[in-house]
């Protein structure tokens, strides 16, 4: 089968070692390959789950926190898959774990080891991830929390630099042998004319019409919700059990994306410095997408969320769980419970 992947090749080299000699898996070695792969996004887990709320929330929101990250519905699919997008889910959680440790200690050396070790581990995973983890990090080091001063913070950042840009090595080659960082082939344009000869009509998508960058807008965020759901056949009310509970959480979140995203006067700098990140990879998925809209014709089928979960996993519970403790402690406490119970009720929903 043609090679469709433009990631780098290292995350599938290392787990080639585990294959039998002539290189055809057997169910046990995918059993084995497989449960990598949950140890990887187990590993990514733990490190959000230390974003958790400590001060200046109560039990509750933190209950809530808890359960926006473990109960992500796709996170259920994705963490138990052979796919490199567990590598990224890691180093993203590892590098935003860092940064927050930074901002309580300056020259925490564990902190220091999670930022720049998961900006590598992210970076070699594939490409969306070493964008917004670069981004991430770059506007992390804007901000009073993350901001040089001393000549070891100073050193510090250099080495980030320089292991970053040595992660990225990968996309250079690529860049001056392709011309793309992440060149297209074939099989990858066949991926995307193979979803056009579906003909879907799904979510108001009406196919064989190539559309404006307007037009195309309009479908695009509709996938990118939806797509939340690891189920596109779901109907009714378990769809609508799946969608409720991250509707929810996400659109708590926004207020302290929005507030914070001047990084340099940001109370929440971690927050500030993912929601930036996370936008400006929007923009980038968008155009890409449209781009091979028009290249193929092909709908919006990969505006998916988990593009997003390397700083995502974290940060968006943690911004909602913010603007939650923004609220008196009433109105808290009313919304918390159905909260959880809604954020829990999607992965039940999901399991009929």
């Amino acid at each position: 089968m043609p090679n469709y992947l433009n990631h780098p090749a290292s995350y599938y080299r290392v787990l080639s070692l585990l294959l039998p000699a002539d290189g055809c898996p057997t169910h046990h070695t995918v059993v084995v390959l497989r449960l990598v792969n949950v140890l990887l996004s187990a590993l990514a887990v733990a490190c959000a789950l230390g974003l958790a709320p400590r001060n200046e929330t109560d039990r509750p929101t933190y209950i809530v926190y808890a359960a926006a990250v473990v109960f992500v519905p796709m996170l259920a699919v994705l963490g138990g898959a052979i796919t490199n997008d567990n590598l990224a889910l890691l180093g993203g959680c590892a590098c935003v774990l860092g940064a927050r440790m930074l901002t309580e200690v300056r020259a925490d050396r564990m902190g220091r080891f999670l930022l720049l070790a998961g900006c590598v581990v992210a970076a070699l995973a594939k490409l969306t991830a070493a964008m917004m983890t670069g981004i991430f990090v770059l506007a992390f080091l804007m901000t009073p929390a993350g901001r040089p001063r001393t000549a070891s913070e100073w050193w510090f950042a250099g080495w980030l630099m320089m292991a970053a840009a040595l992660a990225c090595l990968p996309y250079a080659q690529a860049l001056i042998a392709h011309g793309s960082p992440a060149p297209q082939s074939a099989a990858f344009d066949g991926v995307y004319r193979h979803h056009t000869d579906y003909h879907t009509h799904l979510w108001g998508w009406r196919p064989d019409i190539p559309l404006s960058i307007s037009e195309y807008a309009m479908h695009f965020p509709v996938w990118l919700y939806r797509n939340w759901n690891p189920s596109n056949v779901m109907d009714g009310w378990r769809s609508a059990a799946v969608l409720a509970g991250p509707t929810v959480i996400l659109l708590l979140a926004i207020p302290t994306f929005v507030v914070n995203s001047a990084v340099w006067r940001a109370r929440h700098p971690v927050a500030g410095a993912a929601g930036i990140a996370m936008a400006a990879m929007a923009v980038v998925h968008f155009a890409f997408s449209y781009h091979m809209h028009r290249l193929t014709g092909s709908p919006p089928f990969d505006a998916v969320p988990r593009y997003y979960f390397p700083l995502a996993l974290a940060t968006v519970p943690e911004a909602a769980c913010v603007t939650l403790a923004w609220l008196p402690t009433g109105i808290r406490g009313m919304l918390a419970t159905p909260l959880t119970l809604a954020v829990v009720g999607a992965l039940l929903a999901l399991g009929r």
